[in-house]
């Protein structure tokens, strides 16, 4: 059990005489000591059932394996399943976790996610105004997982009913830091939450709630109604709000006012409905929008300015604002509670260190790489969100590891302030892994999690200058033009502070990692134009990370899986970086380049613990690529194959294409769908060609040449 769990369990004793208690995993295994699972009773005095509710009976009430002959002979063989979540201590007592969280766990648009995360979210975000939330998923009587969507039910703390409720709601959902896919679509507020016999909140009630809708109304009012919604829109608007209507939950358009500002993802869209919107536009306006413009651009203003032709988007929609590089980056003062002296000395080999984002596919591994270390005593994982609540993976058990709830969007990272002196207090090395990985994503969107999180860990090492480890993306090195490379066109492991992102906010995932190196090179300017002791930086840039267990969604997890079923590679753009992302039109070689993901993290790893704070001189900071176990010179395997050449895959690619073809990006990704690709990844690369036929992910996609020891 996480430490953030434990202080928030309940401990309820030990078992009493004749009784047996166990805590059980899914399969009704029984669990080690610590290890959150179901709670389950055996022995005297267990029922035998619910009176007259066979079916309830035979989910609770089992056969007890576990049963001693002792149990057996005098009749006690029936095993109690509580759907209580527990964890048994060294010495036998038993600790309280929650309810079971089993009927929570759901599975929308290929994401599987718990509603209570959304839950635990609405009301961190609601600071305290919100007391309980419920979120439940609703739609898809039609048969279509399509047309589901989700509908959080709300209370509000007693002396905190805001004046206008419905408003706060739709203003909420915009705040919650979570992906397009966890955001409900409507949040209902309720004088107070349907409740069961034992006071516990009823979810299958709340399930079964109407949905608030529009006063039923006479044909000719309704039609009236409709008319004077729509009077406050411009004509390319209403246009472009009829395509809305014909896709969206009808239920959260009857609840929600649509406004120009109103934002597709918040009235019930998401990313695959995103691309039916991208087609229904073509085929009533002839016009081909880029999916990702169409992310970028995603309140119902911003897309209408894109049909007009306006140049107005920027007034209508936040996310297409100028971005302003060196305000983003600005560092903050130099905290003048600096450590005593004494105390900015760390271990070397590190024995106690921080890691964010150890429940991510990276991070996972890394995790595991730093338990193979002999000098590590204690990693002390933060910002785990539901730590207390969610099962976590077996390394999470070992008793070095101790987690901590939390969110990268919260103050502290979510940490209290006396955990938060705790675990920095004793810091060797601190290891930022977590990020909102969003290929979509504009750079507004991605900031107060990527970007806002590394000034957050900043400030938390730098009183005691303890080593921080940036995990940031080899995708920053397309940022620099060709005429700036190096050797071969190549961009070495250095600072790429001069090749700023698109002032527009796209290319967001990378633009966050940029201004995260940005922000802390500009920090240790800052400590050495002050004469301070400059803190140890490391800035990891790994390429395409690939292995068991990435999500079904990850995109370059998708590419090399149906480039191998295809036997073929997806033209992706072309030989030039993008005009319209920024970068020079001038002719430069890119790659698909791959990384294990255990190799990544135990170079990582090595960075961490072999190197330490030793190494080149303390104001320096160093860069690493992660990168180079795969490469695929696309440009070139297209020239070989024109040429019938065949040798350029065995010599480049290492034998990991040896005898494939290319196909236009358009035709394989028709023939990956077939072959079983995720719809969300085939929505993402059917929407990512640009009106000159480029791709608009090549940045984060493609790499220059990346040149490892090179300065």
């Amino acid at each position: 059990m996480s430490d953030s769990a434990q202080e928030s369990a309940i401990p309820i004793g030990k078992t009493l005489p004749n009784f047996s208690t166990y805590v059980l995993d899914e399969g009704l295994r029984p669990l080690p000591v610590g290890v959150v699972g179901q709670i389950a009773i055996g022995g005297a005095s267990v029922a035998q059932g619910y009176l007259g509710q066979p079916k309830l009976t035979h989910q609770s009430f089992v056969v007890n394996t576990f049963a001693t002959e002792r149990d057996i002979a005098k009749g006690w063989t029936t095993m109690y399943l509580t759907g209580d979540r527990g964890a048994l201590r060294s010495d036998g007592s038993l600790l309280w976790a929650s309810r079971m969280t089993g009927q929570t766990q759901i599975k929308l648009r290929g994401m599987r996610f718990d509603l209570q995360d959304v839950e635990a979210n609405l009301i961190a975000a609601a600071k305290g105004a919100i007391a309980d939330a419920v979120v439940s998923l609703r739609g898809g009587e039609d048969g279509l997982s399509e047309s589901q969507f989700l509908v959080a039910h709300v209370s509000f703390a007693t002396g905190r009913v805001p004046q206008d409720p419905e408003a706060f709601c739709r203003n909420l959902v915009a705040e919650l830091p979570l992906s397009a896919h966890m955001k409900p679509s409507l949040i209902v507020p309720l004088r107070e939450m349907p409740l069961t016999i034992s006071s516990k909140i009823d979810r299958s009630a709340i399930q079964q709630l109407s949905l608030p809708s529009a006063p039923a109304a006479t044909e000719e009012s309704d039609v009236l109604s409709t008319t004077l919604h729509l009077y406050h829109l411009s004509e390319p608007e209403r246009q472009m709000y009829l395509l809305w209507q014909s896709l969206l939950p009808a239920e959260v358009l009857r609840s929600n006012p649509i406004v120009s500002q109103s934002d597709f993802f918040g009235a019930g869209g998401d990313s695959l409905l995103l691309a039916c919107l991208q087609t229904a536009i073509k085929d009533k306006f002839n016009i081909n929008i880029p999916l990702i413009k169409l992310f970028d651009t995603s309140t119902l203003g911003g897309m209408a300015a894109q049909i007009d032709g306006a140049a107005t988007v920027a007034a209508v929609t936040q996310s297409s604002k100028l971005v302003d590089w060196q305000e983003q980056t600005k560092p903050a003062p130099v905290p003048v509670n600096e450590a005593d002296e004494s105390d900015l000395d760390h271990e070397h080999p590190p024995r106690n260190i921080v890691l964010t984002g150890a429940t991510g596919f990276l991070g996972r591994s890394i995790l595991g790489q730093l338990l193979t270390q002999p000098s590590v005593q204690r990693v002390d994982c933060i910002a785990v969100r539901d730590a207390s609540t969610r099962d976590l993976p077996p390394n999470f058990h070992d008793p070095r590891v101790h987690v901590y709830d939390g969110d990268l969007s919260r103050p502290n990272l979510g940490l209290s302030p006396f955990n938060a002196s705790a675990i920095f207090g004793r810091a060797d090395a601190v290891i930022h892994n977590a990020a909102d990985v969003s290929f979509l994503k504009s750079y507004t969107s991605l900031r107060p999690v990527n970007v806002e999180s590394t000034m957050t860990i900043t400030s938390l090492v730098l009183p005691r200058r303890t080593p921080l480890h940036f995990v940031s993306t080899a995708g920053v090195a397309h940022l620099v033009p060709p005429q700036s490379r190096g050797q071969l066109g190549g961009v070495g492991e250095v600072s790429v502070a001069g090749s700023v992102p698109p002032q527009d906010g796209s290319d967001g995932y990378v633009a966050t990692k940029w201004a995260g190196e940005r922000f802390l090179e500009r920090t240790q300017s800052l400590l050495l134009a002050d004469d301070k002791r400059p803190l140890p930086l490391w800035i990891h840039r790994p390429s395409s990370v690939m292995g068991e267990g990435a999500s079904e969604t990850d995109l370059m997890t998708n590419v090399l899986k149906y480039s191998i079923a295809l036997q073929a590679l997806p033209i992706i753009g072309g030989s030039s970086s993008n005009p319209q992302r920024g970068a020079s039109t001038e002719t430069s070689e890119s790659f698909l380049d791959f990384v294990d993901v255990e190799t990544a993290a135990r170079s990582v790893v090595r960075c961490v613990v072999a190197e330490g704070g030793a190494g080149g001189a303390p104001e320096q900071i160093r860069y690493s690529y992660h990168s180079g176990e795969y490469i695929i010179p696309l440009q070139a395997l297209m020239a070989a194959e024109s040429e019938g050449d065949p040798s350029v895959t065995a010599t480049q690619a290492q034998g990991l294409v040896d005898g494939f073809g290319v196909l236009p990006l358009a035709e394989w990704t028709q023939r990956a769908k077939a072959a079983g690709m995720n719809d969300l990844v085939v929505a993402l690369l059917t929407g990512a060609v640009g009106d000159a036929g480029n791709t608009l992910l090549d940045g984060q996609i493609m790499f220059p040449r990346l040149l490892k020891g090179a300065i």
